[in-house]
């Protein structure tokens, strides 16, 4: 969902700024950036508790895979991260569905391997 690149939230930026909502300057860069872009956006403000949501995520999950763990009780945390990760990354991915939505943003992921 919030992979390397940031797939759900780039799409949503290109969208905000396809429909006039964001300036395409202010859609590239880090993705924390990019969401605080998308959270200053007036015609946003209604969807800015799922821009928090999303902006948490980043901050609280997105790195704990990339960091090796240096003993079996960093693994067994770094485990538990991961899991309940992955559950935010569901509930984070519903309330910004909920953003393309009421935006009528269309969502376009592209998967590259």
């Amino acid at each position: 969902m919030f992979d390397s690149r940031g797939r759900i939230v780039n799409s949503m930026a290109a969208q905000a700024v396809k429909k006039g909502h964001l300036s395409a300057g202010k859609a590239k860069g880090a993705l924390a950036d990019v969401i605080d872009e998308l959270y200053q956006e007036v015609k946003l403000k209604d969807h800015r508790a799922a821009l928090g949501a999303a902006r948490s995520f980043i901050k609280e999950f997105r790195n704990t895979a990339s960091h090796p763990a240096k003993t079996a009780k960093q693994a067994a945390e770094k485990m538990r991260k991961c899991r309940d990760g992955f559950y935010e990354a569901i509930d984070t991915a519903i309330k910004l569905q909920t953003v393309f939505r009421a935006m009528d943003y269309k969502l376009s992921v592209h998967i590259t391997h």
